[in-house]
């Protein structure tokens, strides 16, 4: 005759919903030192981890809980004198620094029984797991599981039978037993009686001589009348990105007599299909949580369980729900670049890593100063290349415009933009550094070969910002090392002037931020390119300045032509040979030509 320990892990409403932290709970015995060792996982790190094991024989009468105490997951159990039909059970809970941060894990029922015939058909069969039981109303309960994989033992089919077995009489009458058999994965059990409790066990069988010896057990306690409520009024809102994860919010209303009952809720939510729920828990009566990290376009099961300060848990049913399709940004971001021509910018834009470029046959670009127009009555620029820039000429000075970027692909779909863009031109009489954007680029030709050049960094990028290098080529696939560059100390500076350049030139601008360790950070660099002025179109520039005309003798036809200016100005408006001259201390000067200078000043 050989003794068998069969082990199987009991899971109860009582103390856990969802995905424990103290996992794959399991038991060995040894022999010939009649030791049971006992094992489990849960999440690294263990620092200051502490486990709380504890373990008793289930005879009748009772028998009180022994502890023991350990730093590891695994605990050594001394068991000498063991017998036909004994059954030890043994929990484990966790805590750190003195604070319990796990409750007492699923039951794992240790079982001693001597070796059947038909063993091996006995030893195959194991029960269903997850076996939870939800209570609907005072004298209802839904029983589910999962069902047994194999599902068929010796070509025989599995079904289940289910135990229940009333624990207490407070209500004074007869305890019940009763015994359901049934090939389904979950039924729903009425006639309880409200305020008792009661012990539902599950088996696998495939006949009534072959039963497994291992069980999964819940304990439940029926409300009371006075005790049972629904929740009301669920309201489920939600706010999403357009990386397509966001949030959802859940209020709901209780009965006011109710709320001082409340011990705290289970919350727990799954893609409709997955057997895989996440939970929430939280204590008190406030009626509302927030769901992150969910799906956009996806199918929700919603589950709320209420737990009352008498340990009693009331489900509200199972919720389904909806989070709504949002499109993903297709393009990261679009930059504005300003020029010298104050009606004019230059749109750059990026487009998202999941977007590729070899799929992209084009854009229609729309942009409108009146972003509640409809779309046809935007101004609407088709690019025929996949090149992601575009000039806008003729515009309003300080005007706010928007953009939207549609994307024309190869296969001839589009990717409609959700998302504006919106910038605002500058004021022809304003200086130029004082281009404000966020995230906006802006260069202006001083005079040939010398160009002004602007930035504003994001603010997520300005906070840790200790410097900036410029880079600035003629040549695009150069390597950066080959690049002339400029390094501007602090994070105050937003601007420089790059002289020294060639008339006419195209030059490609690199803006790197530099943090605090050094490091460039290339991954936030702002990137352009631009064309430095000629002689030819500069002599052109000044014959349109606005001049202002002052006689040198009355009756004289003769003029000597003075441009206005500002003497603070940071960069110098005057031409070559010229300077600007304060005339009033409201910043109004004029350009003078330098072999005028001390003459006029001395007059």
């Amino acid at each position: 005759m050989r003794w068998l320990l069969l082990l199987v892990a009991l899971p109860t409403i009582a103390f856990a919903y969802g995905l424990p932290a103290i996992r794959d709970l399991k038991a060995r015995y040894h022999p010939q030192t009649s030791t049971i060792f006992v094992e489990w996982t849960f999440p690294q790190p263990l620092d200051n981890v502490a486990f709380n094991v504890r373990y008793r024989m289930n005879k009748p009468g009772g028998e009180h809980w022994k502890t023991l105490r350990t730093a590891d997951p695994i605990v050594r159990l001394i068991q000498p004198h063991l017998a036909d039909g004994d059954e030890l059970h043994v929990q484990v809970n966790a805590e750190r620094h003195g604070r319990i941060i796990e409750d007492w894990s699923q039951v794992l029922v240790i079982t001693v029984t001597k070796k059947a015939p038909n063993g091996e058909a006995q030893d195959a069969l194991v029960p269903p797991t997850a076996f939870t039981a939800n209570i609907l109303d005072t004298t209802s309960v839904r029983l589910e599981w999962k069902p047994v994989e194999e599902g068929k033992i010796d070509g025989k089919d599995i079904y289940y039978v289910v135990n229940v077995k009333q624990l207490t009489t407070r209500s004074g009458g007869v305890l019940q037993r009763q015994q359901i058999k049934t090939s389904e994965r979950s039924f729903t059990m009425g006639r309880l009686i409200p305020g008792e409790k009661y012990e539902l066990t599950i088996r696998s069988a495939v006949s009534d001589a072959q039963v497994s010896s291992m069980a999964s057990i819940v304990e439940i306690t029926m409300p009371r009348d006075e005790e049972f409520f629904e929740i009301g009024n669920l309201i489920i809102s939600s706010l999403f990105k357009n990386s397509g994860s966001g949030t959802v919010n859940l209020t709901w209303d209780v009965p006011p007599a109710m709320v001082d009952n409340i011990k705290g809720y289970d919350v727990q939510y799954s893609e409709a299909g997955k057997d895989e729920w996440e939970t929430i828990k939280f204590g008190g009566a406030q009626s509302s949580a927030s769901l992150h990290g969910l799906k956009s376009d996806t199918q929700y099961l919603l589950k709320i369980r209420t737990q009352l300060k008498n340990e009693v848990y009331t489900e509200s049913g199972q919720f389904n729900f909806k989070t709504p399709k949002v499109a993903p940004n297709a393009i990261k971001k679009v930059d504005v670049i300003y020029s010298h021509e104050v009606n004019s910018v230059r749109l750059q834009w990026m487009l998202e890593p999941h977007i590729h470029a070899a799929t992209v046959a084009g854009y229609d670009v729309y942009v409108s100063d009146n972003k509640d127009l409809p779309e046809n009555h935007w101004r609407h620029i088709p690019l025929p290349s996949k090149d992601a820039e575009l000039s806008l000429p003729n515009l309003k000075s300080l005007t706010t415009y928007y953009v939207k970027v549609n994307i024309r692909n190869t296969d001839g779909s589009v990717i409609h933009a959700p998302s504006l863009y919106r910038f605002t031109t500058i004021d022809s009489e304003s200086e130029f550094a004082e281009v404000r954007e966020a995230n906006a680029l802006s260069y202006r030709n001083l005079v040939p070969g010398k160009v002004a050049i602007a930035w504003n960094f994001p603010e997520s990028v300005s906070e840790t910002l200790a410097g900036t290098t410029v880079y600035f080529s003629e040549h695009r696939q150069q390597p950066i090392e080959s690049w002339n560059k400029v390094d501007l100390a602090g994070s105050g500076k937003n601007s420089v002037v790059l002289a020294n350049l060639r008339e006419g030139a195209q030059y490609f601008i690199r803006i790197v931020p530099v943090h605090a360790n050094g490091h460039n950070d290339f991954e936030n660099q702002e990137q352009f390119e631009m064309r430095t002025d000629t002689r030819e179109r500069f002599e052109e520039q000044l014959r349109s300045v606005h001049h202002a005309s002052l006689p040198l003798i009355k009756g004289d036809k003769s003029f000597l032509r003075i441009t206005s200016c500002n003497p603070d100005a940071i960069l110098d408006e005057c031409g070559l040979q010229e300077t600007c001259i304060a005339v009033r201390e409201d910043g109004v000067g004029w350009c003078i030509p330098f072999s005028l200078k001390d003459a006029i000043l001395h007059s």
